[in-house]
């Protein structure tokens, strides 16, 4: 815990950097942060030019300095995002140059999808667990229990963060089936004695409750696949800050591109949470809105609610859609 405090003292520093103009702006004002933090990890976005990289310098030197942790250059490394190796500066830091696609804690970074060379990788790493030399000596149990509790869980880290293709899942898959049934990383043909979503099936159910990799990609198998996902908060506010609501039929819970959440919080607290994905059609029928209220209100709630009848007074619904239109492009 006292490590993470004081961390958090460079990331201030970096901070006051940034307010007195010490660090050239990265660009748009939505990008607030420059310095990510994950215990001793430190990812830092900077302009690539000399300036800014002596600057930079000088804060890791004046942290030292204060606190006696030492930056070690020689496991940093530099990776130029549309810039040339000239303006990056290295003399200035000493650091190695690394081109981007990378890794950052063990998940790979890429403009685009996943190259297959870093999915390759992940592959390897799987590969790299079985024990070959032991698995003839294992029973099916002991090896059910290794690849359920080792060969499933190396994956996961990756997958939540960018998603696996299909050819990765079903590599991985290959080489846990190869080892459940021979005990090695390579299976010949005929030696699996069921079929591998037999395996996958839960233990209630008459299978070895292996998880199957591609269950995260197809969702129409899964029991939850019906269950509203979730997101995290900064993506939804990016998401309302982008788009407009033009309301149509109604049968989205926006009204005047907001979602009640965000014009009354105070009111929507005072609605159960069962109520809380009615759409604007079905809130109007009968003003059904009002009768979803339950308990005292607040001086806030209530003007709130004045506010929200004075909103719902000039709407109405047509026959089309509801549409969603992008503000930063002309056709939307």
């Amino acid at each position: 815990m006292l490590f993470v405090v004081v961390m958090d003292v460079l990331n201030s520093l970096f901070s006051l950097a940034d307010a007195e103009g010490l660090l050239s702006a990265l660009g748009p004002a939505v990008i607030k942060c420059r310095a990510f933090l994950y215990a001793d990890d430190l990812v830092i976005f900077i302009r690539p030019s000399r300036r800014d990289v002596l600057a930079l310098h000088a804060i890791l030197e004046v942290f030292a300095g204060c606190t006696g942790l030492c930056t070690n250059l020689d496991k940093c490394s530099i990776t130029p995002l549309h810039c040339s190796l000239e303006e990056v500066a290295l003399d200035t830091l000493g650091c190695r140059l690394v081109q981007f696609s990378c890794t950052y804690l063990g998940i790979p970074l890429s403009y685009k999808r996943v190259p297959r060379s870093m999915e390759q990788a992940i592959v390897d790493k799987v590969a790299l667990r079985i024990p070959k030399w032991k698995g003839n000596l294992l029973s099916l149990a002991g090896r059910t229990v290794l690849v359920k509790s080792t060969l499933s869980t190396i994956p996961v880290h990756v997958s939540i963060a960018c998603g696996l293709s299909a050819w990765a899942i079903h590599a991985i898959d290959k080489l846990r089936r190869a080892f459940l049934w021979s005990g090695s990383d390579a299976m010949p043909s005929g030696k699996a004695k069921v079929a591998w979503l037999s395996v996958c099936r839960p233990v209630i159910y008459g299978g070895l409750g292996v998880r199957w990799l591609w269950f995260q990609r197809s969702g129409s198998q899964r029991m939850r696949s019906d269950l509203p996902s979730s997101s995290e908060r900064l993506i939804r506010d990016l998401f309302r800050a982008c788009v407009d609501i033009v309301l149509g039929d109604g049968r989205d819970n926006w009204l005047g591109g907001l979602a009640l959440e965000v014009v009354a919080p105070n009111l929507f607290a005072a609605v159960p949470r069962r109520f809380h994905n009615r759409t604007v059609v079905e809130g109007l029928i009968d003003r059904r809105w009002i009768k979803d209220i339950k308990g005292h209100l607040s001086v806030l709630a209530v003007a709130e609610y004045v506010d929200v009848w004075e909103r719902l007074q000039g709407v109405s619904v047509s026959d089309q859609p509801d549409r969603f239109i992008w503000r930063f492009t002309p056709d939307g």
